[in-house]
């Protein structure tokens, strides 16, 4: 298609022409398509382990209801947290269309989360 054909079928769609807007619409749709082709790949990167762990968020998670304090036995010289089920599943629930989760991700979650048996996991995730 010409580029001049191209503005008349533009100016047709704006003045209110069904098949210049389905053609118009066309015309994005194979623009989209050939952009996502030639659009480098989206690397997933999930940091579950963080470097530094500042004490005030533990005490904000406690507060919000988020969290709770765990001890492990007297020698741990570490603070343990587990996440309330609410929390998690909220966070799940967020989870438009993501990727499935890996088996690495769920051992995370159910080893992080207070009755973690109780968590629905998105479809396609092992159980």
């Amino acid at each position: 298609m010409k580029r001049r054909c191209k503005h008349k079928t533009y100016q047709q769609a704006l003045g209110g022409n069904r098949a210049a807007r389905r053609e118009i619409q066309r015309m994005i749709l194979k623009r989209e398509q050939a952009l996502a082709m030639h659009a480098p790949k989206q690397v997933r990167h999930v940091d579950l382990c963080q470097g530094y762990n500042p004490e005030n968020a533990n005490d904000a998670l406690m507060i919000l209801g988020i969290g709770r304090r765990f001890e492990i036995g007297p020698e741990d010289k570490y603070d343990r947290w587990r996440l309330e089920p609410w929390a998690v599943q909220a966070a799940l629930r967020r989870r438009r269309g993501g990727a499935k989760l890996t088996d690495k991700e769920i051992a995370e979650i159910r080893r992080t989360t207070w009755e973690a048996d109780t968590l629905v996991l998105p479809r396609g995730t092992p159980a």
